[in-house]
């Protein structure tokens, strides 16, 4: 088992400590954010362990040169020219000294253990690779590390290839290209562990996989072929091959020939996820852990799925990475256990890198925010793009308040808060420390929206006009208060806007969703929007910027 890899001038680190040390680990963090080169690390450190002992091993010679490694032939982390594997390309310091990479991993096998490799750059077509410590022997843990990328494609005709050119071809981010090969590999040499996968996919698919015939000696490509399961008196005649099924399916079976054919291996995932529905998600995440545990395998996955990351309440297991710095979450575990009943695992982690909430009715309420900020140009936009919201689905304030304060007592460090809430209600009192609330003066968000040049241009947009202006103008006069119709701008209807728009859209027979409302916004100039949406933008700013 492979318990922490330290990295130093690869890619986007210029220097990453990772802690693992479990069975089963996620990588969770922000595009960008250095998961996927994490994975490449530890692929790379297992290939120049290889390369060195497959051209350098056997000598006990404490100093040696390093064994040349051509860039088009490092798999483990193609580029296309050997620099881009540097961080910021930096191959020299501002002495003009090399500037090597170096990938140190610590495991457990019986005995602790420690090995690092290094590699220094030649030029762009070639580098150098040697251990960090002369004299010692990798650990079979350096030969058994296999990178997964997530399914890009599946080709409609595959040869038979050996493991040295599979691994290039995952490297090169082409997993579906070898799927067939996994799978025959499987069908060879495993029936036991054939026959289970055909169970499986049977029960989750209502698929069934049929025998692969292969001769390596006369047929050109692999072919698998499936077959819906249907009652017995509906037969199909033709089976279909793999090419023709759909992109879940494909990443199912991919993920399941590569964690049966690797047994007692490190495994790099990079989202399992993808392609997959949300249903699907959970059982494959379980699937993968119990076939793991079965083969003396340890996972180590990348992913941005909320229902892996809410499957896994040991957030020991979880390694972040937002702002480009890899950590455990800075948690009191005593507490987690408490907060866990109030929060998801997942808004655990969000709020622990943000330490800012912002909390609102419902997704409607951000997505108006948006509008509005986009076309006043104001400063918060891009913020909003990635704060951390909870939409409440509720005006009570007690479910905002709850999930704070769980996530107060298991977050290291200030925690703040910013309620939006609808105007017309009573205000709150003990409110928790850094819970700030602001109230719209009007009863909801969807007041702001009611102007009646808006509303028409919203319609046009929507193309009914010009066959139910009249309906529309009319409905606009009879049921504004006249103040409202005159001034929308600083005026404002008594009852909820979300029911006048309902009704407005009821008598023009428009199917508009409570969900769509932002497009109402997005409709509005600059000038059409009421002072007070300006002052709750600047107060949110404020709050984030802080």
């Amino acid at each position: 088992m492979i318990t922490k890899i330290i990295i130093e001038n690869f890619k986007k680190f210029e220097r990453a400590e990772i802690e693992l040390g479990h069975d089963t680990i996620l990588f969770v963090g922000q595009n960008n954010g250095g998961k996927t080169t994490a994975l490449q690390a530890l692929s790379l450190w297992s290939f120049l362990a290889q390369q060195w002992q497959t051209k350098k091993g056997g000598g006990k010679a404490k100093k040696r040169t390093g064994a040349p490694i051509p860039r088009n032939e490092v798999w483990a982390a193609p580029v296309r020219e050997a620099r881009m594997l540097w961080n910021n390309g930096d191959v020299k310091d501002r002495e003009s000294k090399p500037v090597n990479i170096r990938i140190t991993v610590f495991g457990v096998n019986g005995e602790p253990w420690e090995y690092g490799m290094e590699a220094t750059y030649s030029n762009q077509e070639l580098l150098f690779c040697k251990p960090t410590i002369p004299g010692i022997q990798p650990p079979k843990e350096a030969g058994s590390v296999f990178h997964l990328p997530p399914l890009s494609g599946v080709q409609t005709s595959e040869k038979r290839i050996d493991l040295g050119a599979q691994l290039r071809v995952i490297g090169e981010g082409r997993p579906g290209e070898i799927l067939r090969n996994l799978l025959w590999q499987l069908h060879e040499n495993s029936p036991g562990k054939w026959s289970d996968l055909k169970e499986r996919v049977r029960n989750l698919f209502g698929m069934e996989l049929l025998p692969i015939h292969y001769n390596e000696l006369a047929d050109p490509d692999i072919n698998v072929y499936y077959r819906p399961v249907l009652p017995e008196k509906k037969k199909i005649k033709t089976p279909l091959e793999i090419a023709s099924a759909g992109s879940g399916f494909l990443q199912f079976l991919l993920l399941a020939a590569f964690m049966y054919v690797h047994e007692e291996s490190i495994l790099l995932i990079d989202e399992p996820d993808s392609h997959m529905h949300v249903f699907l998600q959970r059982g494959m995440f379980d699937w993968i852990q119990e076939i793991a545990r079965k083969n003396g395998s340890q996972l180590i996955i990348s992913t941005h799925s909320e229902v892996l990351v809410n499957g896994t309440t040991d957030l020991e297991r979880i390694t972040t990475f937002f702002g480009g710095c890899p950590k455990k979450p800075a948690l009191r575990s005593r507490s987690l256990i408490h907060a866990l009943r109030e929060v998801s695992p997942l808004e655990v982690i969000n709020t622990e890198w943000k330490k800012r909430i912002f909390f609102a009715e419902g997704e409607t309420d951000l997505r108006v925010l948006k509008a509005w900020a986009d076309t006043m140009k104001h400063p918060i936009l891009p913020l909003l793009d990635n704060i951390n919201f909870r939409p409440l689905n509720t005006n009570e304030i007690g479910t905002a308040k709850k999930q704070f304060t769980a996530l107060q007592e298991v977050i290291e460090g200030r925690l703040l808060a910013f309620c939006l809430r609808d105007g017309g209600v009573s205000r709150t009192k003990d409110l928790p420390q850094d819970f700030h609330v602001y109230y719209w003066h009007r009863k909801e968000i969807e007041s702001y929206l009611i102007h009646p040049a808006v509303l028409m241009r919203f319609i046009e947009k929507r193309g009914i006009l010009p066959l139910f202006q009249k309906s529309a103008e009319d409905y606009l006069k009879d049921n504004l208060p006249p103040k409202v119709y005159r001034d929308p701008i600083n005026k404002s209807i008594d009852g909820n806007g979300s029911d006048f728009l309902e009704g407005f859209f009821d008598i023009l027979r428009l199917p508009v969703s409570k969900g769509e409302y932002w497009e109402i916004a997005q409709a509005m100039n600059k000038d059409e929007i009421p002072q007070e949406v300006r002052e709750v933008l600047d107060s949110l700013h404020i709050f984030l910027k802080d």
